[in-house]
């Protein structure tokens, strides 16, 4: 599983991306796998307040050796809300701004 959320801002001073942004995506992989991760890594960098990261990178380890990657960030130009989930039959994709067609199939 790989999700992405950034965007450019708001930088928040309480809490690092990874809380303000992918809260969500822990909640979706721990739905989708019914448990929570076995073990959990993270790695963040501080770019514009000292103590709180500002870009995240995370990967989260479920039973089975399943794994999902998570990038959270404020410092992206660009606002995404991607989740891919690869299958061992088939693969989905959910991008969270496409109003069109949020989910597809490959």
């Amino acid at each position: 599983m790989s999700f992405e959320r950034t965007n450019l801002g708001p930088v928040l001073m309480d809490v690092s991306a990874l809380w303000d942004l992918a809260s969500q995506d822990a909640s979706i992989m721990c739905d989708f796998m019914s448990a929570a991760p076995v073990s959990v890594t993270a790695r963040g960098q501080c770019s514009l307040n000292a103590g709180i990261d500002d870009v995240v990178f995370a990967t989260f380890i479920f039973d089975r050796g399943v794994a999902a990657h998570v990038h959270a960030s404020w410092l992206n130009p660009s606002t995404v809300r991607q989740i891919t989930v690869v299958g061992s039959k088939q693969m989905a994709a959910c991008n969270d701004l496409d109003l069109l067609q949020p989910l597809s199939f490959v």
